[in-house]
């Protein structure tokens, strides 16, 4: 298993994985059905969305479509930033794979609205669950997108299919707290 590390917003580098509590209507509902769920108790500490660092941009799935955003974007922000300790090869050849095979399609909103929701009823129920039931393969949110890049990174079982931004957030976080 590679050894993740929390990093400073300042120190980003290619290949990091960023959390942060998003802004707008989608982050809100995101947040609001955890907490309907009874996954988060606090509406304002919970992580809405995650992006990945790419060389001077970052690859994030927001309204209306995946794209490259400048990674100044979210300076000042509270974010939390992961680097995952792998070959920087691996690193940059996963992101460019995820970049030329997403970037450019739709944001997809009709999978947060019916799929997320779906996820958390069979999460209650210890159910498993696939990736993106309700659209096609291109059209992502932000934490399956993230998860397809962790998991080129770290092909674990323990690793979550696809989630809330939470929830990768909760995965990250527990791998830098486990003995490497």
């Amino acid at each position: 298993m590679p050894k993740v590390t929390q990093v400073a917003w300042a120190d980003r580098i290619l290949g990091d994985i960023g959390c942060l509590r998003g802004r707008g209507l989608v982050s809100d509902a995101i947040i609001l059905g955890e907490r309907l769920a009874h996954e988060v108790l606090d509406f304002n500490a919970t992580w809405s969305h995650i992006f990945v660092v790419a060389k001077g941009k970052i690859l994030e799935a927001i309204e209306p479509k995946i794209s490259l955003s400048p990674w100044n974007v979210y300076d000042g922000q509270p974010t939390a930033l992961f680097r995952i300790e792998v070959d920087p090869a691996l690193k940059r050849d996963a992101l460019l794979q995820i970049i030329h095979e997403y970037v450019g399609r739709g944001y997809d909103l009709t999978g947060v609205a019916l799929g997320m929701g779906a996820l958390e009823i069979l999460r209650q129920f210890d159910l498993p669950w696939q990736i993106n039931l309700f659209a096609g393969k291109h059209r992502q949110w932000c934490s399956e997108l993230g998860t397809r890049y962790i998991r080129k990174l770290i092909p674990d079982p323990a690793n979550p299919e696809t989630t809330d931004p939470q929830q990768v957030y909760n995965y990250l976080r527990a791998l830098t707290a486990s003995p490497q």
